[in-house]
């Protein structure tokens, strides 16, 4: 069956699309500045002036969720980025030169996963400062060893196929067989991988950002917008219902690509 047949997949993709869509046009739809404030308007329910409501210093909700969206998919995205910019190269060399490089790889990689994931990434943001750069690179840092090892265990099911071997008697250099060779047929495994990695970044940069070590006010995360609604979400509770709706409809659907992927290539694989 073809993903584009699947209607998990396209209803997914499809919610997938359209938080891009705002992310990326957000700015020009919301119906207010971000960041403005109106304090004969604090704590206004959702109306058909503030559809979202507004919160504790009369800022629309809906401009700040739409500003969220920007913030937290440019993070999502940039953590992905530098967690395949390390763990991709990781996992295709320790897969092709196996023995002591393989080794020596993922015992690195292991000492990283020794830490648990919140308390490392708590760690880099502390040595290197609470900003959106800092945040990134940690996210990424930290999610890298189970990418390597995810491309290890794909790259090492064809390592010793035939065409493998035809571009090493060719005498292509391990670069060219890596990515030329290795890397594509282990693509599925890595959109899986894309999938899982993004959603578990969204969430976790969104809990970094609840605790204050991302982005700082105004500025607009999902996560940093839950914080703020701590002392008012009993009263208000608009105010923390929509930053975590569209946390939880970016990353259900995120998961939902990732499950019917490996679906259809573990079909493929049967066929």
């Amino acid at each position: 069956m073809r993903l584009y047949k699947d209607p998990v997949f396209v209803v997914a993709a499809g919610v997938i699309l359209l938080h891009i869509f705002l992310a990326l046009f957000g700015g020009w739809l919301a119906p207010f500045p971000y960041d403005e404030m109106r304090f004969m308007s604090t704590l206004q329910a959702p109306d058909s002036t503030h559809w979202f409501g507004t919160d504790q210093y009369g800022r629309d909700m809906l401009s700040r969720v739409l500003a969220g969206g920007h913030i937290t998919l440019l993070f999502g995205f940039g953590a992905v980025f530098v967690c395949f910019l390390i763990g991709l190269p990781v996992g295709l060399v320790s897969a092709y030169y196996g023995g002591w490089v393989d080794q020596l790889c993922m015992r690195l990689m292991d000492i990283l996963m020794s830490f648990p994931t919140l308390l490392l990434g708590m760690l880099i943001l502390v040595i290197a400062g609470a900003d959106m750069t800092s945040l990134i690179i940690a996210v990424g840092l930290v999610y890298c060893p189970r990418t390597a090892r995810m491309v290890r265990t794909a790259a090492l099911e064809v390592r010793q196929s035939a065409y493998i071997e035809a571009a090493q008697a060719r005498g292509e250099g391990g670069f060219y067989v890596m990515f030329k060779e290795l890397l594509p047929s282990a693509i599925g495994p890595i959109l899986v991988e894309f999938c899982i990695r993004l959603s578990y970044a969204i969430l976790l940069g969104a809990s970094f950002n609840y605790l204050g070590l991302g982005v700082q006010p105004p500025q607009a995360d999902w996560g940093a917008l839950v914080q703020e609604a701590r002392s008012t979400m009993l009263m208000a509770p608009w105010t923390a219902l929509f930053p975590i709706l569209f946390i939880s409809t970016l990353v259900a659907p995120l998961h939902l690509m990732a499950d019917r992927i490996d679906d259809h290539l573990k079909g493929g694989q049967g066929a």
